[in-house]
């Protein structure tokens, strides 16, 4: 897709001096030439607009969107429920640096202190 850009606009600034040159030579072309340009330029967007859709919908970029969406959705809303990161926690566990109860168990099925910022051996 980059390569799509960068080549049209490759095209549109190798073309710019011409159509400039074109207006000079004929003032009765001024107009013309800025239509034209205008044209162009129009012509460049919807092709560009349709061939994005066609590589999203070929390579799924819009469904994967949406279903990032749904994740941070979900993840924010665990965070503002206070809920914590792992499976199951182990309240009423200490911590052996910090001594504080607010241990749980990580994915790693590992105690993780909060407090401290690192984990810890299992009791």
């Amino acid at each position: 897709m980059k390569a799509v850009v960068s080549l049209s606009l490759a095209v549109l600034f190798a073309l710019l001096p011409q159509w400039g040159h074109a207006a000079a030579m004929n003032p009765l072309f001024d107009f013309g030439s800025l239509y034209g340009f205008m044209m162009f330029l129009l012509v460049i967007a919807v092709i560009f607009l349709i061939c994005r859709e066609i590589v999203c919908w070929y390579w799924k970029i819009n469904k994967a969107m949406v279903l990032l969406t749904e994740i941070r959705d979900s993840l924010r809303g665990n965070a503002l429920s206070g809920g914590r990161p792992g499976g199951a926690g182990a309240q009423g566990l200490q911590c052996p640096s910090c001594g504080k109860t607010d241990a749980y168990y990580d994915v790693y099925n590992r105690l993780f202190c909060p407090n401290c910022k690192r984990y810890v051996n299992n009791p």
